[in-house]
């Protein structure tokens, strides 16, 4: 099932340039309530409305009952419980933007009385649960998670990728949800489960303190940066990291 997820990726015909690269753009005249209904009928089976029909309290009993009665479930077979319309669902969470995402789980939770993520958990099979959590989760809520499994099991790449490409109040964002997702300070972390220059590096990126992108790349400041980071074969190698630790904290990640 997994499989479907990425062959609902609206990839883009044409070639795209810098700045607007990304498969899941937000979508044209959405809908969060709309979609919140359409996430309903596939799950329940039964169409949405607000009248209180009978009709009605049945789709939302079965939305219960999936949370209720998941162990009692068949969720091994890659197509979910009977009468769910995985297709649905699929192509609605792979084609929404992440804020469309948290919209549409606000308005299922409101007219539903249960959690989108849960409801989906007990819908889709184990390895696929992955999957959705990411889909679903805030993207800070989501980065600090992935920061905490690259520090668990010290993933470079992956808090390279995040801490190096966040900006300043992405970085913020991303304090505040490690803190309160893991009840741990992000930075005590990264100080006590990384080492030397690659600790200090991410230390000095994970303050926040770059300026913001202009607009403009400035292509002498990158020659000039060039050449302080380069250095001489004279420096020692500590003297070395230190300029290309103070640009990659103070310049915009475009920039770098």
């Amino acid at each position: 099932m997994a499989d479907e997820i990425l062959e609902q990726l609206p990839l883009a015909e044409k070639t795209a340039t810098w700045g607007t690269l990304g498969t899941i753009r937000p979508h044209l005249n959405f809908d969060a309530a709309k979609d919140a209904q359409t996430f309903f009928e596939a799950i329940s089976g039964e169409d949405f409305d607000t009248s209180g029909s009978p009709a009605n309290s049945r789709g939302r009993s079965r939305v219960c009952k999936l949370l209720f009665w998941r162990p009692r479930l068949k969720l091994g077979a890659p197509r979910g419980p009977k009468g769910v319309d995985c297709r649905v669902l699929l192509d609605l969470l792979t084609s929404r933007s992440s804020e469309h995402r948290q919209q549409i789980a606000e308005a299922f939770l409101e007219f539903t009385q249960q959690g989108l993520l849960k409801t989906l958990e007990a819908v889709f099979p184990g390895q696929l649960q992955i999957i959705i959590r990411g889909l679903l989760r805030p993207a800070a809520q989501y980065d600090a998670l992935e920061i905490q499994a690259g520090l668990q099991g010290l993933e470079v790449e992956t808090l390279i990728e995040i801490i190096s490409t966040r900006t300043a109040k992405q970085l913020q964002d991303i304090l505040a949800c490690y803190k309160q997702d893991f009840k741990s300070d992000l930075e005590k972390d990264i100080a006590c489960g990384t080492t030397d220059a690659f600790r200090d590096l991410l230390l000095a990126l994970i303050k926040g303190q770059r300026e913001c992108y202009s607009g403009v790349i400035d292509y002498v400041l990158i020659r000039q940066d060039s050449k302080c980071s380069a250095g001489t074969k004279r420096q020692p190698e500590s003297q070395l990291r230190k300029p290309w630790r103070d640009i990659s904290r103070e310049t915009s990640g475009k920039q770098v």
